[in-house]
């Protein structure tokens, strides 16, 4: 169950070289957080964020030093099997689920920990009758049958909702294609956050959850994997997922709550203000990154006032929007499989086939950007909106 009052932690790491030194900071956030029987002889589920195949040093993924030394701190509260679980985005089988856990590093990890990569791809249903968006959910059987739930996940801009971090990070819990459903399902930005915020307390309902949130090399811009590494070096860790990112927000330095934050905080998952919120170690005006740059996709300041006139009206017209760079894209069609709304097809151009998205049917979800392995997807701001936010 999600309690409001759960304190943060917060504390400095400068980088992954010592993972001496990050085990004893995880240690120390632990002991400091959690009750000791929480891990002791319990079997533990690390679900770490891997939404696709990428350097893990590009800030987009879980980083294999930062599990090298949670699997180390957990071995010494003498917890049961220790399984690795994610579904990242596109197909969910043991073949793709190879190719990403050995292209971010997480294979070579378990091998020498001798923690346990989950391989098996079922899922079933949960029921979740006090949801206010969704009231099933299918949720990958590691998570759905875990007795206590690591949610290992990074700092992160994101397209859709502005942050990613813990709260967003529980969506990797549903299997594969099944995420382009429920994007098909909750188009909306402010319906889809509403959905999360019913994933997470299922979740909460079943397990025993801590979240840590890896901030050392953060990612700012176009995340959740098209942006660029920004070196916050911060770790913060708490069991309630929706404090932990309203402390990450502050440290991001977001001026307006984001989406899902907000729905937390409408639901009391959390406090209003980040200030309301009880610290252990360190503060996060300590951290803050004052030239953390959200996603071009962000609406903030002006853009917001203007998708309200006239009953929202023009909100469909001014909204950003994915675009294809047609020199960059090599036309491997992952953004065509992965489009919720089925809106991206191939194209003639430049004497190569490339993907075009009919903007008249977007949902604007950016799944395209988020999967895109070449990182040619754009997104487009309307000039009106580009004019006024220079203001």
């Amino acid at each position: 169950m999600l309690e409001k009052n759960v304190p943060v932690y917060i504390a400095k790491c400068e980088g992954y070289d010592d993972c001496g030194a990050l085990e004893t900071l995880l240690d120390d956030a632990v002991e400091r957080t959690c009750k000791t029987e929480m891990f002791q002889g319990k079997n533990v589920v690390i679900k770490p964020n891997l939404v696709r195949k990428m350097d893990p040093e590009k800030g987009g993924t879980t980083h294999p030093v930062m599990l090298r030394a949670l699997i180390s701190v957990l071995k010494k509260r003498g917890v049961g099997k220790i399984l690795i679980a994610e579904s990242p985005g596109g197909l969910y089988n043991a073949a793709a689920l190879k190719q990403v856990y050995e292209g971010c590093g997480i294979a070579k990890v378990a091998a020498d920990t001798g923690a346990e990569l989950n391989f098996r791809c079922e899922y079933g249903d949960v029921k979740a009758p006090a949801g206010k968006k969704s009231k099933m959910f299918e949720i990958i059987d590691p998570v759905r049958n875990a007795e206590v739930l690591i949610n290992l996940c990074k700092m992160k801009s994101h397209g859709m909702l502005t942050q990613s971090c813990a709260a967003k990070n529980f969506f990797g819990v549903i299997p594969g294609v099944k995420k382009f459903e429920m994007h098909a399902r909750f188009p909306d930005s402010t319906d889809f956050a509403g959905m999360l915020c019913d994933l997470n307390e299922v979740l909460y309902e079943r397990a025993k959850i801590l979240n840590i949130c890896d901030g050392i090399v953060a990612m700012e811009g176009n995340g959740p994997t098209n942006g660029v590494p920004k070196r916050a070096k911060v770790v913060l860790v708490s069991q309630n997922s929706f404090c932990l990112d309203l402390a990450a927000a502050k440290i991001m330095n977001i001026g307006t709550v984001p989406e899902l934050l907000r729905e937390g905080i409408l639901r009391g998952y959390c406090p209003g203000e980040y200030g309301e919120l009880n610290f252990i170690k360190e503060s996060p005006e300590h951290f803050v990154v004052t030239d953390f740059a959200l996603p071009d996709s962000s609406k903030s300041g002006a853009l917001k006032k203007i998708l309200t006139l006239n009953g929202g009206r023009y909100a469909r017209f001014l909204e950003p929007r994915p675009k294809i760079d047609e020199k960059k894209c090599r036309g491997c069609g992952e953004c065509v499989r992965s489009c919720p709304a089925h809106t991206i097809s191939f194209r003639r151009s430049r004497k190569k086939n490339v993907a075009y998205i009919e903007k008249e049917n977007c949902i604007r979800c950016y799944c395209c950007q988020e999967l895109c392995p070449f990182d040619s997807v754009r997104i487009r701001t309307n000039p009106l909106i580009r004019m006024v936010n220079k203001l």
